[in-house]
């Protein structure tokens, strides 16, 4: 099995705009709470693929290489619905020896003035144990 070496030029911070739609949602037409974290899984398979220039594609099905979740710890700010943009963000919080963390924040599009709608994850461990204390 070989291993993928990220070149230092590439980024730690991804972006995507995602539109919140009838499925993502509940009867009420407001996000059920854990379709954020379908879309945070969305989010990492983009940055592999766009963002990194990794297929996550072939890292699953031709490397074996996946990303399990160690830890999670969300706070869930405020409701979004269906039609809203919201831009899904993820920053390298840091890399151990057997895992990532990722740190999330979900705005609303680039309105700053609705910063607070959405969810923000403080630590998305992936991987094994050496990040799943409460450092960071």
């Amino acid at each position: 099995m070989s291993t993928t070496i990220l070149p230092i030029s590439k980024p730690i911070v991804f972006e995507d705009d995602k539109l919140i739609r009838f499925h993502h949602c509940d009867p009420a037409g407001i996000i059920f709470y854990p379709q954020y974290f379908v879309l945070f899984n969305e989010l990492i398979e983009d940055w592999f693929t766009r963002g990194l220039g990794i297929s996550f594609v072939d890292q699953v099905t031709k490397e074996r290489v996946s990303t399990p979740i160690g830890r999670v710890e969300c706070d869930f700010v405020s409701a979004s619905k269906i039609g809203d943009v919201l831009r899904f963000r993820l920053a390298v919080g840091r890399i151990g020896t057997s895992s990532i963390q990722l740190k999330f924040e979900v705005r609303h599009g680039e309105d700053s003035s609705k910063a607070d709608r959405g969810a923000r994850l403080a630590r998305y461990v992936q991987g094994g144990p050496d990040l799943a204390g409460p450092s960071a």
